[in-house]
């Protein structure tokens, strides 16, 4: 989904129930290809990652190897487990900007493979989305966007970056490769989440209802 919609909750779910999920056909792999600290967990994230070497220059050589490298760990996945799941925030906006090839890839990879690729986003609704992306760049500071006023940066990114909050047309190029019947779209509103918990509702889409035995997140 669009930044700021629970993902690091998921992923940290996941994480500590990583046994259950094993003991039900799911895997969430921590892939093992040079991404360090919390992109273990967000274990997509070789898919759209940019790589940098010691100049600080991108390294698109050591991107193609850790693609190949990742792509290797899913297969091997999928000899012991029917479902591999990968997640990260950044995709969203790469298949606008960065990567927008990235979903021909996997779906000929999967095809390759023979396995069947299934895609679920949350969207927050586009004011609450921009606004909460401009509070994200102003606690972290890292930019002259942490600077401007909130009207400011809505104005600024309406102009650039329009393709994000865009939702039916991503939406309908996500559909028309894999299948408008392998997407699955939720709100990003509580109300709407089963049992009022996005852990509890993303669960459930992917087949699997969370029982007593996991471990809840604090």
């Amino acid at each position: 989904g669009t930044p700021k919609t629970g993902t690091t909750a998921l992923q940290s779910f996941m994480r500590e129930n990583e046994k259950l999920l094993n003991e039900q056909g799911y895997a969430f792999p921590q892939l093992n290809i040079g991404l360090k600290g919390i992109f273990r967990d967000r274990n997509a994230h070789f898919l759209v990652g940019k790589v940098q070497n010691e100049k600080g220059e991108r390294d698109k050589k050591k991107e193609t190897i850790y693609l190949k490298e990742g792509l290797q760990q899913i297969r091997d996945a999928f000899e012991n487990y029917d479902h591999v799941i990968l997640t990260d925030e950044s995709i969203w906006y790469c298949l606008s900007y960065g990567k927008k090839s990235l979903l021909y890839d996997l779906k000929k990879e999967a095809d390759e493979q023979n396995y069947q690729i299934k895609v679920i986003v949350y969207l927050r609704r586009q004011d609450k989305f921009l606004l909460s992306r401009w509070n994200q760049s102003v606690k972290q500071r890292t930019s002259h966007v942490s600077e401007m006023p909130c009207d400011q940066y809505f104005k600024m990114t309406q102009e650039k970056n329009e393709k994000i909050y865009q939702y039916d047309k991503k939406l309908d190029e996500i559909a028309k490769v894999i299948g408008k019947e392998n997407l699955i779209v939720r709100r990003f509103v509580p109300e709407s989440w089963r049992d009022g918990s996005i852990i509890h509702d993303f669960m459930h889409e992917i087949g699997m209802d969370v029982t007593s035995e996991f471990q809840e997140l604090e």
